[in-house]
């Protein structure tokens, strides 16, 4: 992955990037996503209330967008909770 650390990260295709079968069919079929953009836009609570989650695919994803120095969106809820 370090070939796209200085390159337009946000257009990386998921299908170039080292990710396993199971969740690049995972964001597929519950999100259309194909872009780490496109991830990057989808929060954590998204994540987790898609059908066929698997905490492994949070922890990918996470590892994945942070590899390239981008993160989930932020959640509204967790947001405010914060600023309290």
């Amino acid at each position: 992955m370090e070939q796209f650390k200085n390159g337009p990260e946000k257009s990386i295709l998921l299908k170039d990037l080292d990710i396993s079968v199971r969740l690049y069919d995972f964001l597929i079929s519950n999100f259309q996503i194909r872009t780490v953009e496109e991830l990057a836009k989808k929060t954590e609570s998204e994540i987790r209330n898609a059908k066929n989650f698997n905490q492994k695919h949070l922890s990918e994803i996470k590892e994945i967008l942070g590899s390239i120095g981008l993160s989930l969106k932020e959640d509204i809820i967790n947001a405010d909770l914060v600023k309290v």
